[in-house]
């Protein structure tokens, strides 16, 4: 029983920060929303974007950072204005935490 226990810990220790898209491919123009969460103590340390995520990858919209049951999470929505197929990279937090990297195929 304690390995079962160790192991969840464990998962949520190391997993704890996250980046979904609603979709891997959208068109020209077409508005996406970005959700990063990470298991944080404070806003503090919470990254920061102004216009946009990328390059070439605009933020149309951001969220305010919500704090609930120990998780900070924010949305953006996101749009790109060429065809391609565009990187972004992982978010980086303190501590050596950061998302995994998403391709958006345009």
């Amino acid at each position: 029983m304690r390995k079962i226990i160790y192991i969840l810990f464990l998962t949520n220790f190391v997993y704890s920060q996250n980046v979904i898209l609603d979709s891997n491919t959208i068109l020209i123009g077409e508005q996406i929303n970005l959700h990063i969460s990470n298991k944080v103590e404070n806003t503090e340390i919470w990254p920061n974007y102004k216009e946009f995520l990328t390059e070439e990858i605009e933020i149309i919209e951001t969220s305010k950072i919500d704090t609930n049951n120990g998780i900070i999470s924010q949305s953006f929505t996101l749009t790109v204005w060429d065809s391609g197929s565009y990187y972004i990279p992982p978010i980086k937090f303190p501590e050596k935490n950061k998302t995994e990297g998403i391709l958006l195929n345009v």
